[in-house]
């Protein structure tokens, strides 16, 4: 398994920006590990959004961190294949044999009813 870069997780996500650089990396890092306690880097690293965030804090609480953990759901899902069920078609009959007599049925009829 090839090892995941941290950074292109956060640029992934994040708008990074262009002053301040230092105290960013150090706060979006701390905050990438809180996230990788809950969520594998490799789910992390293939998340997109429709935008890019101002930081990975979003995803730690309110209707984001919601969204994350139904993608994540998703992200894990795997069907439950279960073997069919096997039918014995015998040529033996069980129970009596039922008919129904049927009325023809005019359009009057059926719009009397």
């Amino acid at each position: 398994m090839p090892k995941i870069n941290k950074r292109s997780i956060i640029h992934n996500l994040v708008e990074v920006p262009s002053k301040g650089r230092r105290t960013f990396w150090a706060k979006e890092m701390t905050l990438l590990k809180k996230l990788e306690g809950k969520y594998p880097l490799d789910f992390l690293s293939a998340l997109r959004f429709y935008k890019k965030f101002d930081s990975i804090a979003v995803f730690l609480s309110g209707p984001l961190a919601k969204e994350l953990k139904s993608r994540y759901y998703q992200y894990n899902y795997r069907p439950k294949f279960s073997t069919p069920e096997k039918v014995d078609f015998r040529a033996e009959k069980y129970g009596e044999d039922v008919t129904i007599a049927s009325k023809q049925k005019t359009v009057r009829d059926f719009l009397n009813e």
